[in-house]
C-alpha cells in the first residue's frame, strides 16, 4: 500500500487537485473511485496480466497492463505523474509494493510482504518478537505435520491455507485421520505448504487500521473501527457487529494490533486484522491484510454517513491531506453486518427478498437477485442493519432468519428442498 508522502503532523498540506492515484488489480465496483473523487482524486487501473481487466465503464484516468516488468510500469505511472499506488485486491498487494518501493512512494516495506500474507510466517515473526500468536506448523508435508500435532498438548487444530485470501475455508481437526482427510482437500500440489494451528475457541474480532508517520519516521497505527465476529460451525462469517472503540476490550485489542502491524511492516495506508481474544492469553493475530476488505466494499456510503469512517473514505482522506482526522461516531448508532446463508442449492423468492431489503434497518446489501441460482455453504449476500436503537436491529435481524427458515430460499424446480437454512447464530 502506498500514498502520496505526507507532511511532518505540524500542519496538513492543501487538497490536491488532479491528482492520480494507481490501483493495482482492482475488483468491480473498486470503492477507491467513488471515495477519492471528492477531494479531486482520480484512478488509474494498473492490472497484472493474469488478471480480469476493470469493466470498460468503470471510472478511471487510464488503464495499464502490468506485463512482468516493473520497471516499465513503474515507467509509465510516473509518466502520468501517479502520486499513491494502492492495491485493489488481495492479488495487487505486492505489486503494490514493490512499485511504491520503486517510484519512492510511501508504502510497506516490499521485504516483509511475504509476512503479511502468510499466516504461518506472520505468527513465526510475531513469536519470535515475543508478541502472542497462535502456535502452528508450516510445512508442505503431511508427515510434518502429523508429527507436529502429535506433539502439541493441543486436541483441536485448523488446517488452513497460508494466504488468508485464498478462497478455501479451513477445514477444523480433531484426529489424524480428519488432518489427512483435510490435507487432502487442500493440497493441489505436492510443494503447496499449509498450515495446522491449533483452534482458538474464542470470539473473534476484526480491526480495521490506517497507518501514517510520525514527522521522524515511525509509524502511527490508528484503529479506525473494531468488528465483532460470528462465524458458522464451518467457519463462514455469519454476523458482524460494530463495536465501540472503548473500554478494556477495545484497549487490548488495539495495544495488541499496533505491535503486530508494527511487527509485519505495516507503515502506511490500510490493514485489517483478524484476532481471536482468548480469556488466559488475551489477543492472538489470525490473519491480517492489507488489500480493502471485500467484506465492506457494499457499505462504504451507508457506514461514511452514518459513522464518519470506512477504509476507502478514511484512505483518501489520508491521500488528500496527509493525516487521519478523527471524526466522533454519532452516540447510540449500531451497525450489523449480515449474512445470507442457504444450507441447499436455491434461488432467492422475489417476494421474501422484496421483504427483506425493504426492513427499516437495511441500509444497504451486495446484489440481491431473485431467481439468481446459489450453491450451499456459500455466501449469497450482505445486508448493512443501521440503527440507534439496538432493539431494531435485533427485530429485523430475527426477521431476517425467519425469513430465512420459511421460504427466503427456494429449492430449484426438481430438486428436493433439503435443509431450509441456517440455523440463528
Amino acid at each position: 500500500m502506498a500514498l502520496t508522502r505526507p507532511t511532518p503532523e505540524t500542519g496538513a498540506p492543501p487538497e490536491h487537485r488532479h491528482a492520480l492515484a494507481a490501483v493495482v488489480a482492482p475488483r468491480t465496483n473498486d470503492p477507491h473511485v467513488p471515495a477519492l473523487a471528492p477531494h479531486g482524486w482520480r484512478c488509474v487501473a494498473v492490472t497484472p496480466a493474469s488478471e480480469p481487466s476493470p469493466a470498460p465503464g468503470a471510472d478511471y484516468a487510464a488503464h495499464l497492463t502490468h506485463r512482468g516488468s516493473l520497471f516499465h510500469t513503474a515507467a509509465s505511472l510516473s509518466r502520468l505523474g501517479v502520486r499513491a499506488v494502492l492495491p485493489g485486491s488481495a492479488a495487487g498487494t505486492e505489486l503494490a509494493d514493490r512499485l511504491a518501493d520503486r517510484l519512492n512512494l510511501p508504502g510497506n516495506d516490499p521485504a516483509t510482504c511475504d509476512l503479511r500474507r502468510d499466516t504461518g510466517w506472520a505468527s513465526a515473526a510475531l513469536r519470535d518478537a515475543g508478541i502472542t500468536a497462535p502456535h502452528s506448523i508450516r510445512t508442505p508435508r503431511l508427515a510434518d505435520a502429523l508429527t507436529w500435532a502429535a506433539s502439541t498438548a493441543a486436541t483441536d487444530y485448523l488446517l488452513e491455507h497460508p494466504d488468508p485470501a485464498h478462497p478455501h475455508r479451513p477445514h477444523r481437526c480433531t484426529t489424524a485421520d480428519d488432518i489427512r482427510s483435510a490435507w487432502d482437500a487442500l493440497q493441489h500440489t505436492d510443494d503447496q505448504p499449509l498450515v495446522l494451528r491449533e483452534h482458538l475457541n474464542a470470539p473473534h474480532y476484526r480491526l480495521h487500521t490506517l497507518t501514517r508517520p510520525r514527522s521522524d519516521g515511525a509509524p502511527v497505527h490508528t484503529v479506525t473501527a473494531i468488528w465483532a465476529e460470528t462465524h458458522t460451525d464451518d467457519h463462514l462469517l455469519h454476523r458482524a457487529d460494530l463495536i465501540r472503540r472503548h473500554g478494556l476490550l477495545a484497549r487490548a485489542l488495539t495495544l495488541y494490533t499496533r505491535r503486530a502491524l508494527t511487527t509485519l511492516g505495516v507503515q502506511y495506508g490500510p490493514a485489517h486484522a483478524t484476532l481471536a481474544f482468548v480469556p488466559d492469553r488475551g489477543p492472538v493475530l489470525l490473519a491480517l491484510r492489507t488489500d480493502p476488505d471485500p467484506d465492506h466494499d457494499f457499505t462504504a456510503q451507508a457506514l461514511h454517513q452514518a459513522t464518519g469512517h470506512h477504509p476507502a473514505h478514511d484512505t483518501a482522506q489520508l491521500l488528500a491531506t496527509g493525516r487521519h482526522h478523527r471524526v466522533p461516531s454519532p452516540r447510540h448508532v449500531h451497525a450489523v453486518k449480515v449474512a445470507l446463508l442457504p444450507r441447499h442449492d436455491a434461488t432467492l423468492e422475489a417476494s421474501l427478498l422484496s421483504s427483506l431489503t425493504s426492513l427499516p434497518t437495511v441500509a444497504a446489501t451486495t446484489e440481491l437477485h431473485a431467481h439468481t441460482p446459489l450453491q450451499a455453504g456459500q455466501t449469497a449476500g450482505w445486508l448493512l442493519l443501521l440503527a440507534h436503537d439496538a432493539h431494531a436491529i435485533h427485530e429485523d435481524h430475527q426477521t431476517i432468519r425467519d425469513l430465512e427458515l420459511t421460504g427466503l430460499y427456494r429449492a430449484p424446480e426438481g430438486a428436493a428442498a433439503g435443509d431450509a437454512a441456517p440455523a440463528r447464530p
